[in-house]
């Protein structure tokens, strides 16, 4: 199974999404590199161990965080939040090799700092349920 870094960052690429974003130029997986300026980094959070849900089914809740780094706070805020109102709840998809029986941001993107180089970063915690069959 991938993780959900993964199949969050291809929903980012889709034409659906339709944010410009493409992996490795300005959309990234489990990594924060240092350019471009804008980019969006989609990384892994971990979650609670899985549990049986119905009969020998087992779900797995496991938490993703994106991150957009911008040069200027309102255009990197536009984007955090079109990210937020794309992913806020997306439920009963197919990614890959799962089923994910929802997708959702656990609170609104916020901003966390500016970086060294003046660039402003956000944040924001989606959390996903993801069945075994």
């Amino acid at each position: 199974m991938r993780n959900p870094a993964e199949d969050i960052a291809d929903l980012l690429e889709s034409e659906d999404f339709d944010g410009g974003l493409v992996k490795g130029k300005n959309l990234f997986i489990g990594r924060f590199p240092a350019s471009p300026d804008f980019c969006v980094a989609v990384i892994d959070a971990g979650g609670p161990p899985p549990h049986l849900s119905l009969g020998e089914e087992s779900l797995r809740c496991v938490d993703a965080m994106v991150y957009v780094r911008h040069p200027q706070y309102r255009d990197g805020y536009e984007v955090m939040v079109s990210i937020f109102d794309y992913l806020k709840i997306k439920t009963n998809i197919e990614l890959q090799d799962a089923r994910y029986l929802a997708i959702m941001a656990k609170g609104e993107g916020s901003f966390l700092k500016t970086d060294e180089k003046d660039r402003s970063v956000f944040r924001c915690l989606f959390g996903t349920q993801i069945s075994d069959k």
